[in-house]
């Protein structure tokens, strides 16, 4: 398991990566034209969703290699395309999606057993 150097949180690792991940995302959709026409925030939440829609035709469809990088599954391929989506508008807005989702995770953690509700 990766252990980070002395000082520095894994938390901390996966933030700064991340965020260089996300701005490299950005950056290719930029140069591959995908905001010339400045692309709305609601297009951009419908095409995350888009590849969520993917994702699970891909497991109805019994999960078969992806067509376009088939070492992964179908569903994981296009789980991996939402998180691209979501770095290139997180890019694009100069949010911090991951700090928010350590400081996410960090409340979650703290709450009750199902959120305590009773389903």
């Amino acid at each position: 398991m990766f252990h980070p150097p002395e000082g520095h949180t894994l938390e901390e690792y996966f933030v700064f990566y991340f965020n260089i991940l996300q701005a490299k995302a950005h950056k290719n959709a930029v140069a591959k034209g995908f905001w010339d026409d400045n692309r709305s925030d609601g297009e951009s939440i419908a095409l995350i969703h888009s590849e969520i829609s993917e994702a699970l035709e891909g497991l109805r469809n019994g999960n078969p290699p992806d067509d376009k990088v088939p070492q992964h599954g179908n569903a994981e391929t296009e789980l991996g395309d939402a998180v691209i989506r979501i770095m290139d508008l997180a890019g694009k807005k100069g949010w911090n999606v991951a700090q928010a989702m350590i400081d996410k995770m960090i409340f979650n953690a703290a709450r009750p057993y199902k959120h305590g509700r009773k389903f």
